[in-house]
This record gives C-alpha cells, structure tokens and sequence, in this order.
C-alpha cells in the first residue's frame, strides 16, 4: 500500500475536519446506498461543507451541524448506532434519512412517536406538498418521478410536518422538529436506481434533498 493510501484510510477513521466559518457543516454516511451521488449533489451547493463520514458514531456525529444518512446496506448498523443518532438530534443536530432508514423493515425507528415507515410500494411518483414547512424551487402539485422503483410512505403523527406525498396522497417526505434538533424522513431511496446502483439524484430530488439539508440546519 502507498503511503498516500494508507493516509487516506487512516483518515476514514476520524472525525470530519470542518473548517471555521465556511459553511454548513454537513457529514454524509457514504457507505448508505445511494452515498456517493448524494456527497456530489451537496459538494456543489454554494454556502455547505460538506464531507464523507465512513463510522457512525458519536464520535464522528459531533463535528456536523447536519448529518445525511442514507439507507444503511445492513440494519445492524443503523440499529447500533441509533443512540447516538437520536442523542446527536436531541442536542440540536439536523438528520436527514432516506428509504428504509426512516424505520421500515428490520431498521430502527428513531423518533417512533412522531414518524416511521408504512409498508414497501412499488411505485414512483410523487408531489410536492403545497402546505409544506419547507420551502424548496419545486411547484406543489406537479407529478415528479423518483428514481428508485419502490419507496416508503411514512406514518406522521402530525399532518403539519408532510414534504412531500405520494401521487395518491400518502406522506413520503416529512420535516419535524425533535428536541433542540431538526429531522427529516425522506422515504424514497435517493442516489440510487434499478439494480441498487448509485445514480445522480433527478433534478427535482435534488432541488428537494437541497433544501432539506438548509432547513435541518436553520437556513
């Protein structure tokens, strides 16, 4: 192994290095499906930091002001690491989840009393919602199609906190606020397509997961 190698692992295993002043401190879980594209959508945007995190623990949670967590590969990771995600919330972070890591399946839910995953869909369109609590460049109403062929409508304990829907209706993207820290539960599987291969977010995912990631953070 190259020296530059080994330097670049042994980086893996620390904190994300933020600097002072410069933006938006917003950590990605890059081995999350759908990772990588998410990290380039982000590194694009004007006024965000924004770093891959490859450990999840309260270690690695504490440099971010935002944390995006993309559906886990293996449920055991987000299930072990969840204290930490909820503690990192309650002490004022924003968290962003995609797909099944909204608490589908046999994944976590981590704020259960205010929203988790409803059953599996096969289907892709979706809408803005016209009353969100976020406001994102995208018209309410209009059909969108996200890129993944299912998705994870939520069950919300407040009609308020609904994003966005699915084409008939259900919440599939919600913004609430837990403790002193932000939350968003996004159940599309975002940065990826058919196959579980990673893709670029569809413009319209893009412009949504964008200002999310500002709103988790107080922009």
């Amino acid at each position: 192994m190259s020296r530059e190698a080994y330097e670049e692992l042994q980086a893996r295993k620390r904190p994300p290095e933020f600097a002072a002043g410069a933006g938006l401190k917003v950590g990605i879980w890059i081995e999350g499906y759908g990772g990588p594209p998410i990290l380039q959508a982000l590194q694009e945007v004007p006024g965000l930091q924004v770093k891959p995190v490859y450990l999840l623990s309260a270690e690695m949670l504490a440099p971010c002001e935002v944390f995006v967590l993309p559906q886990p590969k293996s449920p055991g990771v987000l299930n072990k690491a969840a204290d930490a995600l909820r503690q990192f919330v309650q002490r004022g972070g924003g968290l962003y989840l995609t797909h099944d890591a909204v608490g589908a399946r046999d994944m976590t839910a981590l704020f259960p009393a205010a929203v988790s995953g409803h059953e599996v869909v096969n289907a892709r369109a979706w809408q803005f919602a016209a009353k969100s609590p976020i406001k994102a460049e995208l018209p309410a109403g209009k059909t969108f199609q996200h890129t993944f062929y299912d998705r994870i409508p939520l069950r919300v304990a407040d009609a308020s906190v609904v994003v966005a829907t699915t084409d008939d209706g259900q919440p599939l993207v919600a913004a609430l606020t837990v403790g002193r820290g932000r939350v968003v539960a996004n159940g599309m599987a975002l940065g990826l397509t058919d196959g579980n291969r990673d893709c670029p977010p569809s413009e319209p995912e893009r412009k949504l997961l964008i200002a999310c990631v500002k709103w988790l953070g107080g922009k």
